[in-house]
């Protein structure tokens, strides 16, 4: 219903079958649904902040496209304040999921040195990566990125990749579609950037208040 294929092209069904896959359990619908109210496809108007939420929670729950997306946000600035750390970190966990795209995008962020320290190996290393993927089709993006990364490697030491362990699964739980208060919000941003501590540490706060929205 989204694309119109098969079918008569109608936002306003594509929109409910994705909100109604995501609260049945479909973690890549997040993506889709977040997609949605980026782009205001039946809904009445455009919703970057309710997409953020929605990617958050893709996010936490593993759907390395809701990472990418979310990624991107950060990068540009978009609905969130601008955090090359926080982008590099979202790009680097979808890569690390096989996100050909992710890849690509965390490839340019240690060849820029954005979010991390400059790595043109690393960078090579990635972009033979999404080259080689078998989602990959060889896109031009990734193309030109392995040329740039060949052109660099071998200047600086590999990088490490780190992977940001999953803290906080009841996130999930609550309503997607409302927007996370100011402490849920800040348990989930601890989580994406890798501080599975303090992402707990706010998690048994919010369980032991009363006052707390219902996971």
């Amino acid at each position: 219903y989204e694309t119109g294929f098969g079918v008569k092209n109608d936002y306003a069904i594509a929109f409910d079958l994705y909100q109604r896959a995501v609260t049945k359990g479909f973690t890549s619908a997040h993506h889709s649904l977040g997609r949605m109210y980026f782009k205001g496809c039946g809904i009445p108007r455009r919703d970057i902040a309710q997409a953020v939420s929605v990617w958050e929670l893709g996010a936490v729950a593993g759907c390395s496209a809701s990472q990418h997306s979310l990624g991107q946000l950060y990068s540009q600035g978009l609905g969130v304040e601008c955090d090359p750390a926080m982008a590099a970190a979202l790009f680097r966990r979808a890569a690390d999921a096989g996100d050909v795209n992710a890849m690509s995008h965390l490839a340019d962020c240690y060849r820029r040195g954005f979010g991390v320290a400059v790595d043109p190996a690393a960078a090579a290393t990635l972009i033979r990566r999404a080259s080689s993927s078998p989602t990959s089709a060889g896109t031009p993006f990734s193309q030109r990125r392995l040329y740039e990364g060949r052109r660099t490697e071998g200047q600086l030491r590999e990088g490490q990749a780190g992977r940001a362990a999953l803290a906080v699964q009841h996130i999930t739980n609550r309503s997607l579609f409302a927007k996370l208060d100011a402490r849920h919000e800040e348990m989930v941003r601890e989580h994406l950037r890798g501080n599975s501590v303090g992402a707990q540490e706010i998690f048994e706060q919010l369980r032991g208040d009363p006052d707390a929205p219902a996971p």
